[in-house]
């Protein structure tokens, strides 16, 4: 079966026969639903294999896809494909239906605002036929590195939003401590990163850092360190959506001590 996905002239070959599926003229609605299941089944398989082999077509295979898949999917009804939707292949699915060609001849979205609704991120999206189950996306802050400057702990990770690029992020990002009962934010600072294992095609990451002053590490509690949480917020809406920071394994079993200012947070 494999061997089915190498060649993109099979992807175009296929894609001819359910366009002709979708041309016959049927007795009930009932006959064109099974039409357009049978469709958005078998088609699902090459647009997985599409996303794992995206590198072996050319510009110009892309914009024949493109072209022919949007027309498709305008004659299926998005429920149908609904629960072929996964983290991987939801841009391409957003792509098709946002008929975004920019989005899937780069195989990934570029944006540098998100959209914050029901404490979910929400890719923004111009299209009422795109459902929220294609504009919500899941969306974490790893933590690998950290940094003792001279007055802060500097905490550096990135952004990670499957198939999403930004070159800046416009939301306002802050991590969220939890002191003597009340909340203190430390405001976030991006920078491009290019040593990041979630690359999005061959462009860099959004890195960020957290800089958590000495004074105010000193009365974080230690034990939750590896629990601490952000916000995003949303500022058409003044809405926010709160997450935990994801450590590396070894930032969350960190057992030795860091040397501060005016003190040792063990």
């Amino acid at each position: 079966m494999d061997q089915l996905f190498l060649n993109p002239q099979n992807f175009l070959d296929h894609l001819t026969v359910n366009e002709h599926l979708l041309e016959i003229q049927v007795a009930t609605p009932k006959m064109k639903e099974e039409i357009c299941q049978f469709v958005a089944r078998t088609y699902n398989g090459f647009l997985n294999a599409f996303e794992r082999n995206f590198s072996q077509f050319t510009e110009k295979q892309k914009k024949e896809l493109f072209n022919r898949l949007t027309t498709l999917y305008q004659q299926v009804p998005f429920p149908l494909i609904s629960s072929f939707i996964t983290t991987k292949n939801k841009w391409l699915y957003y792509s098709l239906y946002e008929e975004d060609w920019e989005t899937f001849k780069a195989g990934y979205f570029t944006t540098e605002f998100l959209r914050v609704k029901n404490q979910k991120i929400m890719i923004p999206i111009r299209r009422t036929r795109v459902t929220a189950k294609l504009e919500s996306n899941p969306f974490s802050i790893w933590i690998d590195f950290i940094e003792n400057k001279d007055t802060a702990l500097r905490l550096i990770g990135e952004i990670v939003l499957p198939h999403v690029h930004f070159d800046k992020l416009k939301n306002q990002l802050d991590l969220v401590l939890k002191i003597d009962e009340k909340e203190v934010l430390i405001e976030a600072k991006t920078f491009p990163r290019y040593d990041s294992l979630h690359t999005v095609g061959k462009e860099a990451v959004l890195g960020v850092f957290f800089d958590l002053p000495h004074e105010i590490l000193m009365k974080l509690n230690k034990n939750n360190i590896s629990s601490l949480s952000y916000r995003l917020k949303d500022e058409s809406t003044r809405k926010l959506s709160r997450y935990l920071c994801v450590f590396q394994a070894w930032l969350e079993n960190f057992k030795g001590f860091i040397q501060l200012q005016k003190g040792v947070f063990v």
